[in-house]
């Protein structure tokens, strides 16, 4: 392995740690940003982590449950959310 594949490593390790602490919301711009980036959160492992970790609940424009942001039907997810926050998004639908 040489010294550009350890610096992706590193890369990819960052990027996971920093991709925990930000809302479901900016994971799916991050997404759009780069395909290498889509590639890292695609990451099945990433991706169940991100589901199962408490986070607000995030409410659209029309301060509705957002569907998007969310991931999944309120009833299925209750035990994730923190009860104490609420964010927004942009989102209509």
């Amino acid at each position: 392995m040489n010294k550009t594949d350890k610096l992706n490593k590193l890369d990819e390790y960052l990027i996971y740690e920093i991709g925990y602490f930000v809302s479901n919301e900016g994971l799916m711009k991050m997404q759009s940003t780069s395909k290498q980036l889509n590639k890292y959160l695609k990451n099945s492992k990433f991706r169940k982590v991100i589901i199962h970790r408490k986070h607000p609940i995030v409410f659209n424009i029309c301060d509705n449950f957002c569907k998007k942001c969310n991931f999944f039907k309120f009833k299925n997810y209750h035990i994730y959310f923190n009860p104490l926050k609420t964010i927004s998004c942009c989102h209509v639908d």
